[in-house]
């Protein structure tokens, strides 16, 4: 019987991630087709999913067995959920059809949770490959920090969060570098499959199908998005923040936000001082060195591009309009 290949898909987050895993349910009878099967979270056991999504492309079993810190103190049936992986493995085997996994949180997977991943795929007679998008540093950062902001930092420990973006750009570090290091030392460098978002991102789910199923397949229409933050959202939550309650309001705003149209005459540009930026690229330089280790010469990653959505040391020339701001959240809300 031929080796069968499981692919897992683990972000980095803020590169499609969203609408990949979107596209996953739409595309189960075509994958299906090319002998690729992406597993449904198990619904036997309630403690084994957030909630049982049937549609659902984002792989919450996977993501919290190899990475505790998803479970969030929540009762997670461990056992369970590696006796589950390994019936999907067998099964797939016998059906000879390879798996897809896909989950931004398997980013911040754990050593010794991979480690006994690879002893089970090994023991099975499992090849595994490791999908990884990397993108400009800065871009990700900012990125990342407006999806934190939209969360109200549900992560970060009470009033443990950074008041604005150049407070959490100056000391962030994108973690491309910890995830390949840690995937690369469990399964191989010869197991990552590592591509630029940048280069890649307008036909971002025509590109990934296409290392799945080895060929170009028809992508439907993907009505789902997670977008960020414009600059007058951005500015507007984080006054939202700091207020008594405050987290807990910017999450349902930030919910809402995700799918909403852009507001007209609303920026993307986002302003950080020449500190924040030298102090980023002093932190961020060994991380961008060492993903191009793994992208083609002519594809690397760098700090900031051209196309980075960035203005240095730059203010408002029209003060915001607050009051269209949050009418535009009101009316959101349906208050």
């Amino acid at each position: 019987m031929t080796r069968r290949t499981v692919f897992i898909h683990v972000g980095a987050g803020k590169t499609a991630t969203t609408a990949i895993q979107s596209a996953i349910p739409l595309l189960r009878k075509v994958l299906e087709s090319f002998h690729v099967r992406a597993p449904l979270d198990p619904k036997v056991d309630p403690t084994l999913a957030e909630k049982p999504r049937p549609a659902a492309g984002y792989s919450f079993t996977l993501a919290k067995l190899l990475n505790p810190g998803y479970r969030r103190g929540k009762p997670f049936n461990i056992l369970g959920a590696w006796k589950w992986l390994e019936s999907e493995l067998v099964n797939a085997s016998i059906d000879d059809h390879n798996l897809l996994f896909s989950s931004e949180a398997l980013q911040f997977a754990h050593p010794k949770e991979l480690t006994k991943l690879s002893k089970l795929t090994t023991r099975l007679g499992w090849n595994v490959k490791i999908i990884f998008y990397a993108r400009t540093a800065i871009d990700y950062t900012i990125s990342e920090y407006l999806q934190y902001l939209k969360t109200g930092f549900i992560a970060f420990p009470s009033k443990d969060y950074p008041m604005n973006m150049g407070t959490y750009v100056q000391q962030a570090i994108a973690p491309f570098m910890h995830t390949l290091s840690v995937y690369s030392n469990v399964f191989g460098k010869s197991s990552l499959i590592v591509r630029n978002f940048d280069q890649e991102r307008k036909e971002i789910i025509q590109s990934f199908f296409a290392l799945v199923v080895g060929e170009q397949i028809p992508i439907p229409a993907i009505t789902h998005s997670n977008r960020s933050l414009t600059r007058n959202e951005q500015e507007a939550l984080e006054r939202i923040l700091i207020l008594e309650g405050g987290p807990n309001m910017c999450r349902k705003i930030g919910a809402a936000l995700a799918k909403a149209p852009l507001a007209d005459n609303d920026s993307r540009l986002y302003y950080l001082t020449p500190e924040v930026i030298n102090a980023y690229s002093e932190n961020n330089i060994e991380v961008t060195r060492y993903v191009n280790k793994y992208l083609p010469p002519n594809q690397p990653i760098d700090i900031s591009s051209d196309m980075t959505p960035l203005q240095i040391n730059k203010s408002w020339k029209v003060e915001p309009d607050w009051h269209h701001t949050y009418t535009q959240f009101i009316n959101l809300l349906q208050l």
